[in-house]
């Protein structure tokens, strides 16, 4: 499989169900896995919220356990 063959999948203009060799199957989900982790290595909602003005927000872990979470406003965000 090729990359940009690849690349139609995750974008949705191919369709993954109709792969039948499970390593293009295999090929597209390890694709998607490195693409994932290497958004989230940039990934700070944290300072994302704060930049925006939100004083609170909520997060879930593993178990389904909710954090609430205060911020700070940003000097150049109005949190009324």
């Amino acid at each position: 499989m090729t990359q940009p063959e690849v690349e139609d999948v995750l974008a949705g203009r191919l369709p993954y169900d109709e792969l039948d060799d499970l390593a293009d199957q295999a090929a597209v989900r390890e694709f998607w896995r490195k693409a994932i982790d290497s958004a989230l290595v940039d990934l700070d909602l944290r300072a994302r919220f704060i930049a925006e003005g939100r004083r609170r927000w909520s997060e879930a872990d593993a178990d389904g356990v909710v954090s609430v979470h205060e911020g700070t406003c940003s000097p150049n965000v109005s949190c009324a």
